[in-house]
């Protein structure tokens, strides 16, 4: 079955998901069966601008794109780029700090 998700109250007037980016995916089930974490995917995938009017007298925008969910009962996480958490910068700075090239 296709979900249609719309995101309203967006205020950036241009959108990468007006050059045809897609949305990330990361379904736990899909996870465990393939090894495959954040995918881009979606169908129908727009930016718009919509009528609801701001304070300012501009317009918000609306993203819409369509999904579908590949595994019954699971969780699946949608992004808008690729998560970065906290995690993987001390990860990095930790390999900096370890990589005898970059040592002063």
């Amino acid at each position: 079955i296709p979900y249609k998700l719309n995101i309203i109250n967006m205020v950036k007037s241009d959108s990468l998901f007006q050059a045809g980016m897609q949305p990330l995916i990361c379904s736990e089930k899909e996870s465990v069966a393939s090894g495959r974490t954040w995918t881009r995917t979606g169908s129908y995938t727009s930016y718009y601008q919509n009528n609801i009017k701001r304070k300012n007298g501009h317009y918000y925008y609306t993203f819409t794109c369509t999904y579908h969910f590949p595994h019954d009962n699971d969780t699946v996480y949608l992004a808008y780029c690729y998560p970065y958490t906290y995690s993987d910068l001390q990860r990095y700075l930790r390999e900096l700090e370890e990589d005898p090239k970059r040592r002063l």
